[in-house]
């Protein structure tokens, strides 16, 4: 290392970035919120050739992306608990994805499981092949559920004269969770019924 440093200078730059090298299983997080943020099940993106590539984590039929990722209970509740840490301290608001490394124990320099993040996307990418929507749906949210959350909850940050408090995002979330397995009505089934009514479950705030 010393070496590279040396050969950078030699080269007339004056400075040099210099990162640790985190061995790690790479996730990311999406994390729903405002005062009261609630990380969604993270997913792992697969690489095919020991390097993940920016088209394997982005493009439809380029890679895989399993959701939830393969790890622990407890390595999920750690990797989640921090990324809502995260969402925090940074005053992030209506919704974010984390991106991070989950350290095992027998790997971490600390001994113990440790969660590294990468970066905080405030704006992340909403095509249909989207882990973040792999992840809502984990808990019951349909994709345009998953929409008109997030635009509720930019109504009630900008002081709308709104109903919907973030502190009960979580108790929205759960109901909805429970509320979707209960019905089991898939798209396909909502568009018939818009055919036939003029309303679907997914016109249907998630507040009322």
């Amino acid at each position: 290392m010393c070496a590279c440093v040396e050969k950078i200078f030699a080269s007339g730059k004056k400075h040099a970035l210099i990162e640790e090298y985190v061995k790690g299983i790479e996730i990311t997080i999406g994390v729903i919120g405002n005062s009261t943020p609630r990380a969604l099940p993270p997913s792992m993106s697969i690489a095919s050739a020991g390097i993940l590539s920016i088209e394997e984590k982005f493009l439809p039929g380029a890679g895989e992306n399993q959701t939830p990722a393969p790890i622990s209970k407890e390595a999920t509740l750690l990797a989640q608990k921090t990324a809502e840490e995260a969402y925090t301290f940074v005053g992030c608001k209506g919704y974010a994805r984390i991106d991070c490394f989950y350290q095992p124990k027998d790997i971490s320099p600390t001994g113990e499981d440790r969660i590294v993040i990468l970066e905080i996307n405030t704006l992340p990418g909403m095509t249909p092949a989207t882990c973040i929507f792999h992840q809502a749906s984990e808990i019951g949210l349909q994709p345009m559920d998953f929409v008109d959350l997030i635009i509720q909850l930019g109504l009630e940050q900008s002081n709308f004269n709104f109903k919907c408090k973030s502190k009960d995002v979580l108790n929205v979330l759960e109901k909805k969770s429970k509320k979707s397995h209960k019905k089991g009505k898939n798209e396909t089934e909502q568009i018939e019924e818009f055919s036939k009514t003029g309303e679907t479950d997914l016109q249907k705030p998630l507040f009322e």
